[in-house]
């Protein structure tokens, strides 16, 4: 079953990923959870964490 969820979020991966590039500066998260990693300085703790964040939190974490 797991591996059905990391097939499943990879392939959405490769088809979201040119369509982030022409969308303008946003969160994809609520804007609390955003707010709650940026406070506890989560948005850089290391590159798996950038990479989302630059998906997810763009704007809140200043990835834009």
């Amino acid at each position: 079953m797991f591996f059905y969820l990391v097939a499943i979020l990879a392939l959405l991966n490769a088809f979201t990923q040119e369509s982030l590039a022409e969308e303008k500066c946003m969160d994809r998260w609520e804007e609390r959870f955003c707010k709650m990693i940026k406070d506890q300085n989560a948005c850089a703790i290391s590159e798996v964490t950038i990479r989302a964040m630059k998906e997810k939190c763009a704007k809140t974490c200043g990835h834009c």
